[in-house]
């Protein structure tokens, strides 16, 4: 397959330009935007076939920060019980002051499909409280950079697993 990448949908920028073997490339790109693919088949022979051509619109940035703590104010760090949690994360180099906010959620599944909460922080740490539960549970956060400037959303970070122990439950007190 050749394989063409460019800036611009009439191919003048191109930014890559490569015959690969199997039908899949990677691409970097210094910068967030559009990127215009041109593809078509190669025979044994060397005989290019016709083009196909799509667009992808790369948004990569800012870029997610990378989750180092959590801390709660309960007496038990690594292991809540519930209540408030705060988590922590760094981005790496550190932005300007002022220029990101952060988007933190808090799920019960690591797809995010089913959200426990959500917040928007300035800084590099949000409080979260956590759903009180009656059995040992998994809970999943995840964060993502939002440019202050532009709105723009970054993609999110991987999750990191929350895992919550059960109250002790008192049978018989006297």
């Amino acid at each position: 397959y050749r394989v063409e990448v460019a800036r611009d949908a009439e191919f003048v920028d191109i930014v890559r330009n490569q015959v690969v073997t199997e039908p899949k490339v990677e691409v970097t790109t210094e910068r967030d935007g559009p990127l215009h693919l041109r593809v078509r088949a190669v025979s044994g022979a060397g005989i290019e076939g016709y083009d196909a051509i799509s667009m992808v619109r790369v948004a990569a940035r800012p870029v997610p920060p990378t989750l180092t703590a959590r801390v709660t104010s309960a007496t038990t760090p690594d292991d809540p019980l519930d209540g408030p949690v705060t988590l922590a994360w760094a981005t790496d180099p550190p932005p300007p002051q002022g220029s990101q906010r952060y988007l933190v959620q808090l799920a019960a599944d690591d797809s995010f499909t089913h959200l426990l909460g959500q917040t928007t922080v300035a800084g590099n740490a949000a409080t979260l409280d956590l759903p009180p539960i009656t059995t040992p549970t998994t809970r999943y956060w995840r964060v993502a950079a939002i440019d202050a400037a532009t709105g723009a959303q970054g993609p999110f970070s991987a999750p990191q697993a929350l895992h919550q122990r059960a109250p002790a439950v008192i049978e018989r007190a006297t």
